[in-house]
């Protein structure tokens, strides 16, 4: 799980680019205002990070690891993250981790699903929602 977290970064820079794409082009976005591809790009890169950080909670809640164990997991990844990168913002570092605290409480208030495809399901869905959730929020300061 620890490759995990120190990959995650990487691999969220790459996946969100096409569901970033699909979330710009709909229909729906009218009144939402329009933004460069590097732009796009950017908003993509910086909502992996809590997405991700989501999609690896939700794996260790179904996969019943213990909710401290997660929390240690949780502050371990982010104290590596500062370390590799001195001049990363302290204050967004921090954010990050609170939405990432309050993240864990709210996913170990779920339940474990019964079926491996449904804790996939879960855990896909739950990591979707908060990459879409951020990417609203940066369009909508963007407005």
């Amino acid at each position: 799980m620890k490759k995990f977290w120190h990959n995650f970064v990487v691999v969220a820079a790459l996946s969100a680019l096409p569901m970033l794409a699909q979330a710009q082009t709909t229909d729906a976005a009218a009144s939402t205002p329009k933004v460069s591809d590097e732009e796009a790009q950017l908003i993509g890169q910086f909502c992996s990070l809590p997405a991700d950080g989501v999609l690896a909670i939700a794996d260790l809640r179904q996969r019943n690891v213990p909710k401290s164990e997660a929390l240690s997991e949780l502050n371990t990844a982010i104290d590596k993250f500062n370390q590799d990168n001195k001049d990363a913002d302290k204050d967004l570092v921090n954010q990050l981790k609170n939405y990432l605290t309050s993240a864990t409480d709210f996913i170990y208030e779920q339940p474990i699903a019964a079926t491996d495809d449904e804790k996939k399901a879960f855990v896909m869905n739950i990591a979707e929602m908060a990459f879409y959730d951020c990417v609203e929020r940066q369009l909508s300061n963007k407005s």
